[in-house]
């Protein structure tokens, strides 16, 4: 009867603590269950308007400058209605719904619907639970009594059934909520039917892999709403495999830990979401590590495969393949190392070819902006993987007395393989960068983020000896686990530039203050603030290299200003013949906005 009682006050209380705070909830990249309103309005005289939504009257109105308004952030589930008092005076709308953009025509009556469907809302909810803890401080208070008295058992069959559920759930959700950034694009255009095969292979920064599976896919999915599904299918590809890797390595209980972490991870869903190559770069990353740690006769032609994707795919691939030479010379039995040494021979001998070809990069101008590391980047592949640098020395001096606690052989060169892999890539990328040419950059540095995880898995299933391992289990989950960072805009739902005057209640007569996208430098309808003497600027990053951007026309969205200039004057599109082409596929959202 206690027992039940307790388990009860624990979903009770979760479910209260949600309500309480439902409009403070936000997680990373998936915002909140609340979501910033606003609309922007351009009028054809300087007439301010009357704006409802739904019912409500907006009393806050931001004036940016002759005809042009903004109506400040309204918070609610959805919007079933937008009224305007005088419509004939309006020349364009634009709302903005959390990072969603729509566009419409002028009139009395706006009906729209831009509520978040169930599946959004139980994401949200279910990722709040684990990135927003501090809301449910009684609820782990009751989670962690429970387990303390009775412990808890799960089936390693069908746990690992509906986690992987779960992952599906949480990849799904708001697929395409955010619009596509410019590498997205950038991914759009050269994989488009009217591209030739050969700008598959003209990019001097990436190989040619993802390009040519998201052509193919394109040949069957051509809708836009199904670009992100390609690396919704490797997210969970990277899942099951990730899973695959721990079983045969460490455990069934780990490997059921691992696949609940990297379900529920922020980074490796956003990746599983993005029309670029990292998804499949981490897939191709585990890939090799499995058939390494099981070397045989039957595995040797997928060991090969695995790692002649990877090689195709990103060029810190290479840094990987050497690193996994180096490590199989020393692990493998002598009798497995002969063919070992003919199946990486024979991947080196299938990768002269992309080397020869692509050698160009290493005198062009790509990436021209990268400079040889200095301490600042050091400490971003820092945050990168672990959250913070305090964290990352944190999980380099768990890592020695973890070393000390594992009693099997097994599971100590398991470890060594996955930390040493990190640290190899990281000073191996260093060297490079000096001594040929500059690639060393934060993301690049995901190709060995399943090894830091793993890693993170065997503190977490590791007994410590204790009643209460499972309470170190849980801290090392949040600390380890779940404090990574992806260092881009996408990845937290920053609004669109607009929203970062009207979401500080922005008054410029009665401000000094203002906190501003650094994307707004170059646009003109601006300047009357940035420019006001009296008003201090901070900026807060969005797009890099942005300042010295300007704007095709002063009307344009400003993303689109930014992305179209950005490709227009890019050497790997052709301008006259990619206008057109670039207009069809800046998005979902900016459908009709080109005259």
């Amino acid at each position: 009867m206690k027992k039940t009682i307790i388990a009860a006050l624990f979903f009770i209380s979760i479910f209260l603590s949600f309500f309480l705070n439902m409009k403070r909830i936000s997680v990373p990249y998936f915002g909140g269950i609340y979501k910033d309103i606003s609309i922007d309005l351009t009028l054809k005289n300087d007439m301010a308007p009357e704006v409802l939504f739904n019912t409500s009257k907006i009393n806050k109105i931001l004036k940016i400058d002759k005809g042009h308004y903004l109506i400040s952030p309204v918070y609610n589930f959805k919007i079933n209605k937008i009224t305007l008092n005088n419509p004939e005076n309006v020349e364009k709308i634009i709302l903005y719904n959390g990072n969603e953009m729509s566009f419409f025509q002028p009139q009395n009556e706006i009906i729209t619907d831009n509520s978040r469907d169930i599946i959004s809302y139980f994401t949200v909810f279910f990722l709040s639970l684990f990135y927003n803890p501090y809301f449910y401080i009684l609820s782990y208070i009751f989670l962690v009594f429970y387990l303390s008295r009775y412990g808890f058992n799960f089936s390693t069959k069908i746990m690992p059934a509906v986690i992987f559920l779960l992952a599906f759930i949480l990849r799904i959700s708001s697929l395409n909520g955010i619009p596509f950034w410019d590498d997205e694009v950038y991914s759009i255009v050269v994989t488009d039917k009217f591209s030739p095969v050969v700008s598959l292979f003209n990019d001097p920064g990436n190989p040619p892999l993802y390009f040519i599976l998201f052509k193919i896919w394109r040949m069957f999915f051509a809708n836009e709403l199904f670009f992100r599904f390609l690396s919704v299918i490797l997210g969970l590809l990277f899942c099951f495999v990730f899973f695959i890797y721990l079983k045969k390595n460490v455990s069934d209980k780990c490997a059921t830990a691992g696949l609940f972490l990297v379900s529920i991870n922020i980074i490796l869903i956003y990746f599983s979401q993005e029309i670029r190559c990292y998804m499949l770069l981490m897939l191709l990353s585990v890939l090799c590590s499995v058939f390494l740690f099981d070397f045989k006769k039957k595995n040797r032609i997928f060991y090969f495969i695995s790692t002649l994707a990877m090689l195709y795919t990103h060029y810190y691939g290479a840094f990987l393949f050497l690193y996994n030479f180096i490590f199989g010379i020393f692990y493998l039995s002598k009798k497995r190392i002969k063919s070992f040494l003919a199946v990486n021979f024979i991947s080196f001998l299938f990768y002269i070819p992309l080397i020869i070809y692509k050698i160009q990069g290493l005198t062009s101008d790509f990436n021209s902006w990268l400079k040889p590391p200095l301490r600042g980047d050091f400490e971003l592949v820092f945050k990168t993987l672990a959250g913070s640098g305090t964290v990352f020395i944190l999980f380099i001096i768990g890592t020695a007395l973890l070393y000390c606690f594992l009693r099997k052989r097994k599971n100590k060169i398991f470890l060594k393989y996955n930390i040493f892999a990190i640290v190899f890539v990281f000073f191996a990328s260093i060297i490079f960068s000096y001594v040929v040419k500059p690639i060393f950059l934060y993301r690049y540095f995901y190709i060995v983020y399943p090894m830091y995880l793993s890693v993170v898995c065997l503190f977490i299933v590791q007994d410590f000896k204790t009643k209460y391992n499972f309470i170190i289990s849980f801290l090392i989950l949040f600390v380890f686990g779940l404090n990574s960072r992806l260092n881009k805009q996408n990845l937290f739902c920053n609004h669109n530039l607009y929203f970062e005057y009207i979401k500080h209640d922005i008054d410029i007569s009665k401000n000094n203050i203002i906190y501003a996208s650094d994307t707004v430098k170059g646009y003109k309808k601006f300047e009357n603030i940035l420019n006001n003497k009296n008003t201090k600027i901070i900026y807060l990053p969005v797009n890099k290299g942005i300042e010295d951007i300007n704007p095709l026309e002063e009307n344009n969205p400003p993303f689109a200003a930014y992305i179209l200039n950005l490709y227009l004057k890019d050497e790997a599109i052709n301008k006259a013949d990619k206008i057109e082409l670039f207009k069809t596929h800046l998005g979902i959202f900016l459908k009709g906005e080109y005259n």
